[in-house]
């Protein structure tokens, strides 16, 4: 199933709730910067990491913003100044 490249960044009121995120996300993507994350996902992934997020957010005090950068593999997609951190390659998921 084909993959596409996500960016996902949140903003989490509560400590625990925040903690509960960054684990989420952490086993479905690779940290890029502080509560930025990128992910490596098919529809059913996205759809399933998407559920998680929303079972543990509170709607007024949380929020996420999930943007589609497209093919992993697209040069250009992603650009970063200072210290680059290393993105996966493309293809690979952690999920």
């Amino acid at each position: 199933m084909r993959r596409l490249r996500y960016l996902v960044a949140y903003d989490i009121a509560d400590p625990r709730r925040w903690r509960k995120v960054y684990q989420l996300l952490l086993n479905a993507g690779d940290p890029v910067q502080f509560s930025v994350f990128v992910c490596d996902l098919t529809v059913p992934e996205l759809a399933a990491l998407r559920r998680a997020l929303e079972r543990v957010m509170v709607v007024g005090e949380d929020r996420f913003l999930i943007a589609r950068l497209g093919d992993p593999a697209a040069e250009g997609v992603i650009e970063f100044l200072g210290d680059k951190p290393t993105l996966p390659l493309a293809g690979t998921a952690i999920f």
